[in-house]
């Protein structure tokens, strides 16, 4: 039977009509793609009843980030940075090597399972470490920096997607080149800044400063202060991913050519990018990230009130989904640099990855938004869903305390000696 790999006609009817029957194929399939491209659709099949296991992938590697979340954590505060760093993208690596050899669905997504857990582990040792050796007038710039480094890889895969298009030889690049940055752990960063705090934990076994214990994510909910920034930071995550996917899910492609809207996307970000630099640098992070979460928040709610019943109409919620979708861009380059400045040493990488916890949630739910959106009457309910949790994020992005020029904290003590004597929220679980 012949069958698109963007629909299909391997089932009798209409494919959005649930009455209509699937019908088998016994001699196979033969597969039109456009150009040269070749996918994991094809090698496996995944059309007709089987297409949900597409999106099922795609959870399943969002679900190796949610549950490496609290493992990564726990593995930086207690091993260190550095070798948790070394061992995870080790992993990454020979898991990328084996995606090359899979054929088969399970297999595949029990290695995208793994890609993405050593992925999240990585990137929270990569950055916790980064954010420690770098001075304060210069955070804002290198973490920065670290974003940018998404949006090259949105460039550059869509040129190797370009000039491959077989997913096989896709992934033969991204395996080579994971393989040639391994040197680059010999001159990685020393764990200078853990391994000081981690000597003092130890020498100073029993005083009411560190008590020489080993501090978990539990240590996180433990005290008023760090429990409340913990909360209201939950919430940006949350709002950042849900925002940027959620509003990629619910608009049109930008470009036909799926290579071309890739690198579209790369390039339009560097402009939030850029600009959040400045103006991180300028006034902080608090007010900066409130702002973007606003105008983030209001173009979305805009997009899902504009009608869309014509194509003019379909054109200008499309502009403004971008537009709030550049503003969610934006708020990746604060959140990230926000967290490892607001809380101290000791916990660190755990309230880090607790964060990340609610990202990677973000991400998972908002394949749900256009199933919510063919349910209901009101079809720009997914973009107002956006918009009301955008604008929760702002509320709690407001209440933070800023972190501009001020030394990272290494102890809980020191953060909670912070806290502001009038500030009370009654009825609040974390105040």
């Amino acid at each position: 039977m012949r069958s698109d790999v963007f629909g299909g006609v391997g089932r009798e009817g209409s494919p959005t009509d649930p009455r209509q029957l699937y019908t088998t194929c016994p001699d196979g399939f033969e597969y039109v793609y456009p150009g040269r491209q070749w996918s994991i659709i094809g090698d496996m099949d995944l059309v007709c009843d089987k297409s949900p296991l597409v999106n099922l992938a795609t959870v399943i590697y969002f679900l190796g980030w949610v549950i490496a979340s609290p493992i990564s954590g726990w593995a930086t505060d207690h091993f260190g940075r550095r070798p948790t760093l070394f061992v995870s993208y080790g992993v990454y690596t020979v898991s990328q090597i084996g995606l090359i050899f899979s054929r088969d669905y399970i297999s595949f997504t029990l290695l995208r399972f793994t890609v993405g857990s050593a992925r999240q582990i990585m990137n929270t040792a990569f950055f916790v470490l980064m954010m420690e050796w770098i001075p304060p007038n210069k955070r804002v710039l290198w973490g920065t920096f670290s974003e940018n480094q998404y949006n090259m890889g949105l460039l550059l895969t869509a040129l190797i997607g370009f000039l491959l298009q077989n997913w096989i030889h896709i992934q033969i690049f991204i395996a080579v080149f994971c393989v040639t940055a391994v040197p680059l752990f010999w001159i990685e960063l020393s764990d200078d800044n853990w391994i000081r705090i981690k000597r003092f934990s130890q020498s100073h076994a029993g005083t009411t400063t560190s008590n020489g214990k080993v501090y978990t994510f539990i240590d996180c909910f433990r005290t008023p202060l760090i429990r409340e920034t913990l909360v209201l930071n939950l919430l940006c995550w949350f709002a950042s991913s849900f925002g940027l996917f959620g509003t990629s899910y619910l608009s049109s492609a930008i470009a036909t050519d799926v290579y071309l809207d890739l690198a579209i996307e790369g390039l339009l970000a560097l402009i939030p990018t850029f600009l959040a630099t400045y103006l991180s640098a300028k006034w902080g992070n608090r007010l900066p990230l409130t702002c973007y979460f606003f105008v983030g928040g209001i173009f979305a709610i805009i997009a899902g009130v504009i009608p869309a019943s014509t194509t003019s109409q379909l054109a200008a919620a499309n502009v403004m989904s971008f537009f709030s979708r550049m503003a969610y861009v934006a708020t990746f380059c604060v959140t990230s640099i926000y967290t490892t400045e607001l809380f101290p040493t000791v916990i660190r990488s755990s309230a880090f990855c607790l964060c990340f916890t609610a990202l990677s949630i973000g991400c998972m739910v908002t394949p749900l938004l256009p199933l919510m959106v063919e349910r209901v009457a009101f079809k720009g309910s997914g973009f107002l869903f956006v918009g009301l949790v955008s604008l929760l994020a702002t509320l709690a992005a407001w209440l933070l305390r800023e972190t501009k020029g001020l030394s990272l904290p290494e102890t809980i003590e020191e953060v909670e000696q912070l806290r502001p004597r009038k500030r009370h929220w009654p009825g609040l679980p974390f105040t």
